[in-house]
């Protein structure tokens, strides 16, 4: 003799994901617009100053 065992039926849980994916890109926007980026300013280097051409001797 066997058992029969009746199954439940399982309650499909729906996330409404199309608003959630709105607040998430406004979010993103939002942290973008007010994040302070740092600016790169490089290597500090003392260039030479460019001057006449010095003459050769011998060269006209």
């Amino acid at each position: 003799m066997a058992l029969s065992f009746k199954r439940r039926e399982r309650y499909a849980i729906v996330a409404p994901l199309t608003s959630l994916i709105d607040i998430v890109f406004m979010l993103l926007i939002y942290f973008l617009l007010t994040t302070n980026f740092m600016v790169d300013e490089g290597i500090k280097i003392k260039l030479p100053q460019a001057g006449l051409p010095l003459r050769r001797p011998g060269r006209k």
